[in-house]
C-alpha cells in the first residue's frame, strides 16, 4: 500500500515559491482494486474514507490492514465521532473563499480531507494545499479511481496523485469537504 505522506512529498518537489501544507503522519492511499476488491464505479467514497481512517487509526497492528478481522467500536467511533466537520461549498466557484480554513486544517491537524459533490460526484482525497505568492492555490489530490499496481511512478504518470488548480471544482456543482477533527500530532 502506498503512503500518501511519501506521495505528497514526492509530488511537492520544486515548491519553493509556495506556502505548503501536507498530510502529516502515515496515511494509506486506497484506490480501486488495491486489495483485489473490484469496486469500480461505486467504491470511490469508501476508498477516500479508508484513507481518512488509516490516518486516524493507530490501535491495530500493521497486519490488520490485510486481514479479515472485524472492525469494532473504535473504528465506528472514528467515523461517527471524529470525522464530522463538514465544510459545505454551494458552488465550485466559491471554493477559493474556503482555502484559508483548509490551509489551517492541514497546518493544525495534518489530516487528509475527503471531497465530494453533486454534479461532480466522484470522491477525492485532498492530501495537501499550497499557496503561491500571487494568490495561486493548488490542491494535491489522491484520486481513488486509480486501477493498477500500487506504484508511485504509475500513480504520478497517470495523474491519479497530482496538483490541481481551482479549475478542478465545477462552478455548477456543490462540494462537501469532510475534515477529520482530531488532536494535532
Amino acid at each position: 500500500m502506498l503512503d500518501l505522506v511519501a506521495l505528497s512529498l514526492s509530488a511537492s518537489a520544486n515548491c519553493e515559491s509556495f506556502s505548503l501544507q501536507l498530510v502529516k503522519n502515515s496515511c494509506a492511499y486506497y484506490h480501486y482494486l488495491c486489495d483485489k476488491m473490484d469496486d469500480r464505479g461505486w467504491g470511490c467514497g469508501y476508498r477516500s474514507l479508508q484513507s481518512l481512517c488509516s490516518w486516524a487509526d493507530g490501535d491495530k497492528p500493521p497486519s490488520f490492514a490485510s486481514s479479515n478481522n472485524w472492525i469494532g467500536c473504535f473504528e465506528a467511533c472514528i467515523v461517527l465521532d471524529h470525522v464530522y466537520k463538514l465544510i459545505h461549498v454551494p458552488s465550485g466557484s466559491e471554493v477559493q473563499s474556503h482555502v484559508p480554513a483548509l490551509f489551517e486544517h492541514f497546518k493544525i491537524s495534518g489530516a487528509p480531507v475527503m471531497i465530494g459533490g453533486d454534479l461532480d460526484a466522484a470522491s477525492k482525497t485532498l492530501v495537501g494545499i499550497r499557496l503561491g505568492k500571487h494568490e495561486e492555490v493548488e490542491f494535491l489530490i489522491a484520486d481513488p479511481h486509480y486501477i493498477g499496481e500500487s506504484s508511485e511512478d504509475e500513480v504520478f504518470s497517470k495523474g491519479y496523485v497530482k496538483w490541481h488548480n481551482l479549475n478542478l471544482f465545477q462552478p455548477s456543482s456543490f462540494y462537501n469537504f469532510c475534515l477529520p477533527i482530531l488532536p494535532s500530532i
